[in-house]
């Protein structure tokens, strides 16, 4: 028997044999599971466009992309009920790509295939110098079938390198993209009208190509292939067409260079010809995922009056049932409408309000941008405000905030905001009636800093109306005052006089001096109460 605490000897040749065996068994399961990831690459996948983190005083959210290209701090200004001039909302873009940065599959859309399905040649199942070598002989060799051959391997090859996010790392990748004349040869092959099956391996190979960094997009664009991607629009071949919107998608999803390139080169009318009725499923939502990408950016923003054509088409789509079409459609309209009047009103012209209304109480996934496109929509004139209000939103607005998660709840708060800052003071006495202060006075706790201080500008705003309203009607009782209280307000935005941020407690301090200085004179001699609730949700 042994002692407890002694340990059992054991021999050399049997620890040697024990660790031989679990050294062999973890090779066996660690390349089972790499075969089971390689099944799993099978689908394409959308690229994903990135954004750098907006430079602002008081950030709303903070993007997980760097992409410089798109920067959109841009700030929009109107002025106040009182007739100064104030700075209405900031919104920062990045959380509007949020959608395409949390998606699993990476930062673009890469079309890729399951290496394991079909074996590749002898020859070719390694990388290396080999592979390089004959795969480019056979690129630039005169027989169609080995021209075919190569491009396939090659597109495998960039299909797993965009999977597992290896262009760098993959020697033979890096090799085979950076040889003379092989990115010119694939765009030459788009040209290849007897063989629609190179067409669609030299697409699909351009689109892997285009989904890994700038610099390979650039390269893609500099060999001359936006424009024959565009004529393959037109191809009679529904994988050629597919393949083509997806390469187009990926080039002008790169950043606004290459995004004004692509339009400029005509893809709106060849583009929205695929969305005829008779096109099939697949087709149509790659179209509406490219043209989301052609709306988007604000620094410098798309040419309106070059996508504008494409809002009778979305107004149409915006009644599909598929929902994954729903979600980019509502994507497109809220990149439109981010802009001027002009571009807003172009939006409500195509009759898009009432659908969209009905998508508010949508599944989360369309609800959200549908209600960014909005809020969007309502940090345009008193005039578009109104139109807002007669489609029966604001009710809705302040259920889905009472009733939402917390995602759709602040953008239910935002397009709040950008009511009351952009309305009337009889659209404001509209806005008191259905209920906006409560919820005003809420978003007052949140941690963002950037609502915190539009609310209280918006708070300030229906202040000024209750004022003019009381010397109108000859009482001394602001009768909006009463409300912000029972909403806890008054008590938040005592306790905001405190905040760290210099502009939330100056706005807080004038609201306090401007509206409330009486009630702040009778109680001096104690100190505020401050709500519990100021933690924040």
């Amino acid at each position: 028997m042994v002692a407890l605490g002694l340990a059992i000897p054991v021999r050399d040749e049997e620890l040697s044999k024990y660790h031989m065996q679990y050294c062999e068994e973890y090779k066996r399961m660690k390349q089972q599971r790499k075969e089971e990831a390689e099944a799993d690459q099978c689908l394409p996948r959308e690229k994903k466009p990135k954004i750098k983190k907006p430079k602002m005083e008081f950030p709303v959210y903070e993007p997980i992309a760097q992409n410089q290209n798109f920067d959109t701090s841009e700030e929009r200004s109107m002025e106040d009920l009182s007739g100064s001039p104030d700075r209405m909302r900031s919104r920062s873009d990045g959380d509007v790509h949020l959608r395409k940065l949390k998606d699993k599959e990476g930062q673009r859309l890469a079309a890729e295939d399951n290496l394991s399905d079909k074996k590749l040649p002898t020859d070719f199942s390694t990388s290396g110098g080999c592979i390089v070598k004959d795969m480019i002989e056979m690129l630039f060799s005169e027989v169609p079938d080995l021209q075919l051959t190569a491009t396939q391997i090659l597109r495998k090859l960039l299909s797993k390198g965009v999977a597992h996010k290896v262009f760098k790392q993959n020697p033979a990748i890096e090799e085979v993209i950076n040889s003379a004349g092989v990115l010119e040869k694939l765009v030459e092959f788009l040209m290849s009208v007897h063989s629609s099956e190179l067409q669609f391996e030299a697409a699909w190979a351009l689109t892997n190509i285009a989904a890994g960094p700038s610099k390979l997009t650039t390269r893609v664009v500099e060999a001359g292939a936006v424009p024959l991607l565009i004529q393959l629009l037109c191809s009679t071949h529904e994988d050629v067409k597919e393949m083509a919107v997806w390469a187009l998608g990926n080039i002008a999803g790169d950043g606004p260079v290459f995004r004004d390139y692509v339009i400029n080169c005509n893809v709106l009318s060849p583009l929205l010809m695929l969305l005829c009725p008779s096109s099939n499923l697949a087709i149509t939502k790659k179209a509406v995922w490219t043209l989301s990408n052609l709306f988007r950016g604000k620094n410098p923003p798309p040419a309106f009056e070059k996508v504008s054509p494409a809002l009778p088409v979305l107004s149409k789509l915006l009644y599909s049932s598929d929902i994954d079409l729903l979600v980019n459609v509502c994507w497109g309209l809220s990149y439109l409408s981010d802009g001027p009047p002009g571009h807003i009103q172009a939006v409500i012209s195509s009759g898009v309000c009432p659908r969209l209304v009905t998508l508010l109480m949508h599944q989360e996934k369309v609800a959200y941008p549908a209600l960014r496109a909005v809020g969007n929509i309502l940090t345009g004139s008193h005039i578009q405000t109104q139109m807002v209000i007669d489609a029966k939103i604001f009710p809705i607005l302040i259920e889905i905030f009472q009733n939402s998660s917390f995602r759709i709840k602040l953008e239910a708060g935002w397009a709040i905001v950008n009511g009351v800052c952009a309305a009337t003071p009889l659209q404001i006495r509209y806005m008191v009636d259905v209920g906006c202060i409560k919820e005003l006075c809420e978003l007052l706790i949140m941690k963002d800093l950037m609502i915190v201080l539009d609310s209280l500008r918006a708070l300030e705003y229906i202040l000024i109306c209750g004022d003019h309203a009381a010397k109108k009607n000859c009482t001394k009782e602001n009768p909006f005052c009463v409300l912000i209280e029972e909403a806890k307000g008054l008590d938040r935005i005592t306790a905001l006089q405190c905040h760290d941020s210099p502009p939330i407690y100056q706005k807080a301090v004038e609201i306090m001096e401007n509206f409330f200085s009486a009630d702040e004179d009778e109680n001096c001699n104690r100190p505020p109460q401050v709500d519990q609730t100021l933690k924040g949700f």
